[in-house]
């Protein structure tokens, strides 16, 4: 968008406020997370400005923006890396059995070997090292979703090898 070209109005986005919400509600039942994905749309909004097309509608571009929000925190929710840790917190055997915690822990630095070095180092940052994803993305040099991506993939791999292991 060129310098001095309108932008969205914040009066036609903040019309669209209750419709927001409504698709929000829909998508995530919970009155906090749709709180939390309310205002993330809004910042997406405003931090995408300069993406808009002069002359488009608002109102699907700011849907559009709500709705991946909401898929965003859908995926978070449900996602493999809450999963994994628990998945890898149950192969884990009692402390006690040092013997069996070592052929744990091998099997999963095994596995975590066998990923591809682009899904290893998200997995790595992320769980070993307890970064976030904006701080994985920034460290990686990638965007933020693809980081997402990757990890995802990682675990995804990471249990099918710890499944068969």
């Amino acid at each position: 968008m060129r310098a001095g070209t309108p932008r969205p109005s914040t009066r036609s986005t903040a019309a669209l406020e209750p419709e927001v919400r409504r698709l929000l509600r829909r998508r995530l039942k919970n009155p906090s997370r749709v709180d939390d994905a309310f205002q993330k749309t809004f910042l997406k909004v405003h931090a995408a400005r300069h993406r808009y097309r002069v002359g488009s509608p608002v109102r699907p571009w700011v849907l559009t923006i709500a709705r991946n929000v909401a898929f965003d925190q859908l995926r978070r929710k449900s996602s493999s890396e809450q999963s994994l840790s628990e998945e890898v917190a149950l192969r884990l055997p009692d402390p006690s059995d040092a013997v069996q915690e070592r052929e744990a822990l091998r099997d999963l630095q095994r596995a975590l070997d066998s990923l591809p070095r682009d899904k290893r180092d998200v997995v790595e940052l992320h769980k070993i090292e307890g970064l976030s994803m904006a701080q994985v993305a920034e460290r990686v040099g990638i965007n933020e979703g693809t980081a997402r991506v990757r990890a995802h993939r990682g675990y995804k791999a990471l249990r099918e090898l710890l499944a068969a292991a």
